[in-house]
């Protein structure tokens, strides 16, 4: 992950030039066009990218190597898509139906109440 997703956008910086920044930098370009086929990754291999490149320089503080880990400074991407699902409600048919249904089942008693009907 490291050798695809991070040394090509940042090997060229030194490693005590590495601010908070070029990983913001990095996780955005990699959730719009991370790619290799030039599509998105998705927002858990992101995360998956910083989990990785904060361990590695905990481990370069550790060794004195950074005096900071910039990354942990970065945002810190979420693991979850942030697509929008549009909302969709049954119509009065669909959810008398879905009812009658589900008359004999167990739970019906929740679904009943959860679903706001009235009788």
């Amino acid at each position: 992950m490291i050798d695809h997703y991070v040394v090509p956008r940042l090997g060229h910086v030194h490693l005590r030039r590495l601010r908070a920044d070029h990983f913001d930098d990095v996780y955005t370009d990699l959730l719009s066009s991370g790619n290799r086929g030039g599509g998105a990754l998705s927002p858990k291999t992101v995360l998956e990218v910083h989990v990785l490149v904060r361990g590695a320089l905990d481990d370069a503080c550790r060794r004195r190597l950074v005096v900071d880990n910039v990354a942990a400074h970065a945002t810190r991407p979420c693991g979850r898509s942030h697509r929008v699902v549009p909302e969709r409600w049954w119509t009065r048919d669909q959810l008398t139906t879905f009812l009658a249904c589900a008359r004999d089942v167990r739970l019906y008693p929740a679904l009943h109440v959860g679903s706001g009907a009235r009788e």
